[in-house]
């Protein structure tokens, strides 16, 4: 790819890895990368500290752009710019990355994001009970909502929702949480649980869930995450 201003050695800073992050997105939707491909180089990516760590992935890749720019966050979204779907077996790889994606949001270091990898996967199986938003033809996030026997009767779980990092504060999120409390309310729950990261506990509060307890991490030992409750329509 070239170089890309600076020093090598330079520390980075979020802006250059959203940016970075980005091009590879776009190499990836012009298939220069496979899905696996991409998995890997964005995974580097957001464990990248210097200049030069995010040089190497390029390396193999046409230029796109002479630095590292800061990533422009997307302009907000109201209900009628998303477009929801089922999810097909075909997205499972997609879905996949763009969960370690956006988990890494929350400034999560390339060794955290390696151990949550096999947690966040989703299988061919799995893709087909998600539903998809797409911003513009392009998959911004998505969520997963499932049955758990051990929970009260009337009690779903959302087992994943994610956006990806370019739309998040866009809006994206509020219209997939939006649809799963409508898609849970259909199955007869009540209410869903949500076994939240400590960093989106805030976003899950202002839509009106509330904390019933804590639970303990399924990827990462001794960590303790945040259990919350949000009421169905």
């Amino acid at each position: 790819m070239g170089t890309t201003g600076g020093s090598a050695t330079e520390r980075l800073g979020d802006a250059e890895r959203g940016r970075a992050i980005q091009i590879l997105n776009e190499h990836w939707k012009e298939g220069r990368l496979d899905p696996s491909e991409h998995e890997a180089r964005t995974t580097k990516a957001h464990g990248a500290i210097l200049r030069q760590d995010l040089d190497q992935l390029f390396t193999d890749l046409p230029a796109r752009s002479p630095t590292w720019g800061v990533v422009e966050p997307a302009s907000p979204v109201t209900r009628t710019d998303v477009d929801l779907r089922p999810g097909r077996p075909a997205d499972a790889a997609e879905l996949s990355a763009l969960a370690l994606r956006s988990k890494g949001h929350w400034g999560y270091d390339a060794d955290f994001l390696e151990a949550c990898r096999s947690e966040l996967a989703i299988g061919l199986e799995r893709a087909v009970d998600t539903v998809v938003a797409e911003v513009d033809g392009v998959v911004s996030g998505f969520h997963l909502l499932a049955a758990d026997p051990q929970l009260p009767a009337g009690v779903g779980e959302l087992r994943m929702l994610f956006v990806d990092p370019h739309h998040i504060g866009s809006g994206v999120g509020s219209v997939l949480l939006a649809d799963a409390t409508r898609a849970a309310a259909l199955r007869r729950w009540t209410s869903i649980r949500i076994e939240s990261d400590p960093g989106a506990e805030g976003f899950y509060l202002h839509h009106g869930a509330w904390k019933v307890g804590e639970v303990a991490s399924g990827s990462i030992p001794r960590r303790i995450l945040p259990l919350l409750e949000l009421s169905c329509p």
